[in-house]
């Protein structure tokens, strides 16, 4: 059975630049996140050495600001945010090119995040092989699966069907993203509907098995509810919910948004980076971005990559 690494390419930059402690340089440029990435992308071949890995790259903008323009739409107010994609923008391309040196496929596709593509290949991968989507992004939670894992790179946690529950608060990927759409996704932009935090969506997801459940039988379930209970907290919110049309927009914009399982990307709309592994070309390519630490155990570091050749 085929193993595929899905690897959320922005992600995995962004840790990796957030997470240094020091800026690497080499003269006036800047090489903190291209160390960072090309370290992640051979721990990640080490850690799963039978796996083919695919880096997914997010396009700007997206379907969804075209939906909804304000997402994402508060990121801008965060100055050390700000200070970090414009560290980022210059050591993108650099960062392509050492991977396709590297042999690494990579994936983009207009219009469409990685999160989409994650979704699109996992659920056809996923019906004949096996597949592991790399991020630290809880939205890709949802694609856990009988052949589908999570793992954050960063706290080395694996999440699998076994353990999602403790992991998340939620019985299984469908009431994760149930509980999602209520809640909305600061982080994001896109509210919830309204004074239901995590502790009220795990109360509700694991009493009604989806929105038309929760919407057919909240009048009837609501006087029943004990007091001094999560569900009582909510009780209000969820009452108002059911007499809303803006706060059922909310909840119906959510779900088109955040659902990853159902995206369908035109073949046209994807492409990907020519990728062949070149050990001499990418050792230049390490020693003029002055990666001294990759140069000085060139061998060991090009190892797990040369071995998939």
């Amino acid at each position: 059975m085929d193993h595929h690494l899905l690897i959320d390419a922005n992600n995995v930059m962004f840790a990796a630049q957030a997470g240094s402690e020091r800026r690497l340089m080499s003269g006036d440029v800047e090489t903190t996140a291209i160390f960072g990435t090309l370290a992640s992308a051979r721990y990640l071949q080490k850690t799963f050495p039978n796996a083919k890995p695919t880096f997914l790259w997010d396009s700007s903008p997206t379907w969804r600001h075209e939906e909804y323009p304000e997402y994402k739409g508060t990121r801008d107010d965060n100055a050390e945010l700000v200070k970090i994609k414009e560290a980022l923008k210059p050591q993108r391309p650099q960062v392509q090119k050492a991977l396709q040196l590297l042999g690494i496929r990579q994936l983009f596709a207009k219009r469409y995040e990685a999160d989409d593509m994650a979704g699109y290949l996992a659920t056809r991968l996923s019906k004949t092989g096996k597949v592991t989507v790399v991020t630290n992004d809880q939205d890709w939670l949802q694609l856990v699966s009988e052949n589908v894992n999570w793992f954050d790179r960063n706290k080395e946690k694996l999440v699998v069907l076994e353990n999602f529950q403790t992991f998340t608060g939620y019985a299984d990927p469908n009431a994760f993203l149930f509980g999602k759409c209520l809640r909305g996704d600061k982080g994001d932009n896109l509210p919830g509907v309204g004074g239901i935090g995590d502790k009220g969506a795990e109360a509700l997801t694991a009493e009604f098995k989806d929105y038309a459940d929760l919407l057919e039988r909240w009048p009837e379930f609501e006087p029943t509810i004990p007091k001094s209970t999560p569900l009582s907290r909510v009780r209000k919110h969820v009452t108002e919910l059911t007499k809303s049309e803006e706060k059922q927009a909310n909840f119906a914009r959510n779900q088109r948004m955040m659902n990853l399982m159902e995206v369908d990307i035109p073949r046209e709309a994807m492409r990907s980076l020519p990728a062949m592994y070149d050990e001499d070309a990418f050792k230049e390519f390490c020693a003029e971005m002055g990666l001294m630490s990759i140069l000085q155990k060139y061998e060991e570091f090009v190892s797990p990559f040369n071995n998939k050749r």
